[in-house]
């Protein structure tokens, strides 16, 4: 049984998965991920978000500033909804 039905319960085939990653991530490495999540999960799509946007979505906020601090670098981000 796949680590994801094992641990979370739940099936993601056909479903959507969503993916938060840092902004630095290589392109290629993003696509080697999409690409064996749909021939593995064949999940409806996959989509890729920097990861300093879900604390907004999880506030419940679309638009406004995220800042992270962290001990070697900071970023900024501006989120704005459309």
């Amino acid at each position: 049984m796949p680590l994801v039905t094992r641990v979370l319960l739940i099936s993601p085939n056909g479903g959507y998965i969503f993916l938060f990653m840092n902004l630095l991530v290589n392109r290629r490495f993003q696509q080697l991920i999409q690409r064996v999540l749909k021939d593995v999960y064949k999940p409806a799509f996959v989509q890729f978000y920097p990861s300093l946007y879900m604390p907004m979505y999880i506030s419940g906020c679309f638009t406004g500033i995220v800042i992270d601090c962290g001990y070697s670098k900071t970023e900024v981000i501006a989120v704005v909804a459309r």
